[in-house]
């Protein structure tokens, strides 16, 4: 589940503001504009905590603060925890139906203020019910509603039926009257009440601390510990404390590996890191000491007391781990400014895991670089703007918008590669460039040799980006020849559309042409006997990866079956070295080759004024 839209009021510079969201969003403007007050707002409503005096807007005269949000691709059995009252649930299925809206619930939360004093928070819940069988609003209702319209609720077995099993007789019988619905906004009484059937939220603040006893630090555990506890308690065998406490050491173990190893490739001389939880149950279990080891330490040191170039890979490496891993879903990752302190190599690491984590969960930054921006679709975008004392906020998909949006951060044309480069190609990410580079050596083609020779010159983002959408109406008015290299993205029709659109928007340049590659992503170009071969590993596949067969998940089910053999799930650039010149050939059938050729002729004839 994700939020897709919300509503805020009387939140500290935000008077009443309405914003959508997607997966994956990004807001952006200058400082002091209320990028973070958003994702403080809903970190404030999953926590249930207070609200401070600060959080209350002054210019509205401490007016009741309101956050409401639309929870969609919601899954019923989510409403479990909140309906469900003993092990008994039969009913459930129709009851829960009346608080889905086309798959989405919907919640609001009000803070008061009163003679200068937080008096904590309401909780409510929209449904779509029968007056009179509003079961969490008042049981007796329903008990009148037994009586009055003589409904005959069926017994079997021992024991009482439940009041959710009332509810739903009462229901279906009110349902064959054809009485009128309504739309209300039920009372949630306690926040326990509710908050099992809600995402989990981690926030990583800019200035975070990597101080172990934050509470800020150790929330970006806490779902992942929830996760494990959750995953045990599910099993049929009874697992006692210790067993359980077992299981997380050694998982936050295996994290600690999968750390060092990112950081291992930015920090040198790094030999050890280790990440210790210490189990205190009337708590909770908490992270108590992340220590690290550098060649010459005589000891581990305190994370904590290493620059904040180290915090940040600390918190990279995190990201990564958890989008490999990709066994948690169901979290919304709120992250400011993920390019602090970053080298654009760990930039680029940071911001594909986001993008991993936002396929099964949903991610929120708040950023000024061009590097996250284009990684997010346009009408994913929000552009924080302040006029006077109040916060406004825009998201709409336009020419002038991204203008503006490219102005707050200042980018602008890259002018000293005029001279030198005679072609542009703009492809999705890094690691297509690698792929490219890797192909066209393999396939004897000569794109990869007009790169190293500052001929070509490439972009990421696939054109979509802002510092893309400049650069292409740049290059349109000097006559550079433009391409466009993207995925086809087959089995994601909104995706395909997307790019279809993209395709469009650069064949209609006068010097534009656009290539959607066959394959549903790069990771179709895998051979799978250069996977046997790479991780030493056998297993049952075709000749070749189907054009729009889901790769990313084949690989993952391959890591979850050889374990220790840490197989990637997207973006292996080392099975692409792997592969001969025959098995490219053979997984490519042309299309590449075509596209190199095509790019290489305009790109030589640029070179000699033809």
């Amino acid at each position: 589940m994700y939020i897709s839209k919300i509503k805020i009021s009387n939140y500290r510079g935000i008077k009443s503001q309405e914003l959508d969201f997607q997966r994956f969003n990004a807001l952006v403007g200058k400082n002091d504009c209320g990028k973070s007050t958003v994702i403080n707002a809903i970190k404030l409503f999953f926590d249930d905590a207070k609200a401070s005096t600060k959080d209350f807007n002054y210019y509205q005269n401490n007016r009741p603060i309101e956050i409401e949000i639309i929870l969609s691709d919601y899954e019923k059995n989510s409403l479990k925890p909140f309906l469900v009252k003993g092990d008994k649930d039969d009913g459930f299925d129709n009851v829960a139906d009346d608080y889905l809206f086309d798959d989405s619930l919907t919640i609001k939360k009000i803070w008061e203020y009163k003679e200068g004093k937080d008096v904590g928070s309401r909780t409510y819940i929209k449904v779509n019910t029968f007056q009179e069988s509003f079961i969490h609003e008042d049981k007796k209702l329903v008990t009148k509603g037994i009586k009055d319209n003589s409904v005959e609720i069926p017994t079997s077995g021992s024991g009482n039926n439940s009041d959710l099993e009332k509810l739903h007789y009462l229901r279906e019988e009110f349902i064959n009257q054809d009485k009128v619905r309504e739309i209300k906004w039920q009372t949630v009484k306690k926040w326990s009440e509710i908050v099992d059937s809600l995402p989990t939220v981690e926030l990583f603040k800019a200035d975070q601390s990597i101080e172990t006893t934050t509470t800020d630090f150790k929330s970006t555990f806490s779902s992942e510990i929830k996760h494990i506890i959750q995953r045990e308690k599910e099993k049929e065998e009874e697992n006692t404390l210790s067993a359980i406490e077992e299981i997380i050491t050694n998982k936050i173990a295996e994290e600690s590996i999968a750390i060092q190893h990112c950081m291992s490739e930015h920090i040198s001389g790094l030999e050890e890191l280790a990440i210790k939880p210490n189990f205190s149950w009337e708590r909770g279990v908490e992270i108590t000491n992340v220590d690290i080891k550098l060649e010459g330490d005589e000891r581990p040191i305190p994370l904590e007391n290493k620059g904040s170039g180290y915090r940040r890979l600390f918190m990279v490496g995190r990201l990564r781990y958890l989008a490999n891993k990709n066994h948690l879903n169901n979290v919304i990752y709120l992250v400011e400014e993920p390019e602090t302190f970053l080298h654009p190599s760990a930039q680029d690491e940071m911001r594909d895991s986001l993008l991993s984590l936002s396929e099964s969960n949903q991610v929120l930054i708040t950023t000024h670089s061009p590097i996250f921006l284009g990684a997010t679709n346009e009408n994913a975008i929000t552009l924080c703007k302040k006029e006077n004392t109040e916060l406004k906020y825009e998201q709409r998909v336009d020419d002038e918008f991204l203008i503006d949006i490219a102005r707050q951060i200042g980018v602008k044309p890259s002018h000293n590669v005029l001279d030198t480069y005679k072609t542009i190609v703009f492809v999705e990410g890094s690691n297509d460039i690698k792929f490219l580079r890797i192909a066209s050596e393999k396939l004897d083609c000569s794109f990869h040799e007009l790169i190293e020779s500052n001929k070509i010159v490439v972009f990421f983002g696939g054109g979509k980006s802002l510092e893309n959408f400049i650069d292409i109406e740049y290059f349109e008015k000097l006559k550079k020849k433009m391409f466009l290299i993207i995925d086809s993205d087959k089995g994601m029709p909104s995706k395909v559309v997307e790019n279809e659109t993209l395709k469009d928007k650069i064949d209609a340049k006068e010097n534009g042409e656009g290539y959607i590659l066959n394959k549903r992503n790069i990771e179709n170009y895998y051979y799978p006997d250069a996977i046997r071969r790479k991780y030493g590993i056998e297993f049952e596949h075709d000749e070749h990866f189907a054009e729009d067969e889901n790769v990313a998940s084949f690989m993952k089910q391959l890591n979850s079956s050889n374990p220790g053999k840490n197989i990637k799930k997207k973006n292996d650039i080392s099975i692409y070295e792997e592969m001969t010149k025959q098995e490219w050939k053979a997984v490519s059938d042309g299309e590449l080759e075509a596209v190199f050729v095509q790019i290489e002729a305009c790109t030589v004839n640029e070179e000699v004024g033809v």
